[in-house]
């Protein structure tokens, strides 16, 4: 899979996500204060982000999106890859260590800093939250809250920012989507800079398929 394709598959529907959540603000503004204010929307957008997110834990653990998968089998997978890791960026940026920053709020989360592996469910409050949810949504009511939406929302944003770094490790591609999040951005996040001759060379070939005029390769 090609960050194009993760861009058009599942980048543009997080961002219609991310959009649904966006409209509440006017009703309901990003504060602590309001962290446990619930609601049948927050519900239908828990529901919402929760089902997309298990299809990126999938996706991102390589499962098959036909198997029956559970967080236990996405956190083994995660943490067996983590372990695996060698590189700064994989270690600063696992999944327990990332921070989530909502620069306009001035709020950080970190939605997988408690993530056990002896209770993978039940120690992350919000996925929590969407599985009672699923399959009792009034008995389980106040747990569709702000605080859940943000962080479901925040966990979310970063696999998919985790998965383009992932299909472009071995290319020269750049590793972000085209379009950023309005709401989240992740401190010391570094980003691969397609080089100038890389630029003129990659439309080169662009114009070269559609036989046209093609530019010399260059050394800059």
């Amino acid at each position: 899979m090609t960050r194009a394709e993760i861009e058009q598959r599942y980048w543009r529907y997080y961002l219609l996500l991310e959009s649904r959540f966006i409209d509440t603000i006017e009703y309901t503004e990003i504060h602590p204060d309001n962290y446990n204010a619930f609601s049948d929307n927050y519900a239908f957008i828990i529901q919402a982000i929760g089902a997309e997110l298990d299809t990126m834990f999938k996706v991102y653990c390589g499962f098959n999106l036909d198997e029956r998968k559970s967080i236990n089998d996405y956190i083994k997978s995660i943490d067996y890859e983590e372990c695996s890791a060698r590189s700064k960026h994989a270690v600063e940026h696992s999944f327990r260590n990332q921070i989530i920053r909502l620069d306009e709020y001035g709020i950080v989360i970190q939605p997988f800093k408690n993530w056990d592996v002896s209770k993978p469910g039940k120690s992350l409050e919000w996925w929590d939250a969407f599985d009672k949810l699923k399959h009792n949504r009034y008995k389980s009511r106040k747990m569709a809250n702000q605080k859940n939406c943000i962080n479901l929302l925040g966990a979310l944003c970063f696999i998919e920012m985790k998965m383009a770094k992932k299909v472009t490790e071995d290319s020269l591609e750049i590793d972000v989507f085209d379009r950023k999040s309005k709401l989240f951005t992740l401190p010391s996040w570094s980003n691969r800079i397609v080089n100038q001759k890389d630029t003129i060379n990659v439309l080169a070939d662009m114009i070269k398929t559609k036989g046209e005029y093609v530019f010399p390769e260059v050394d800059v």
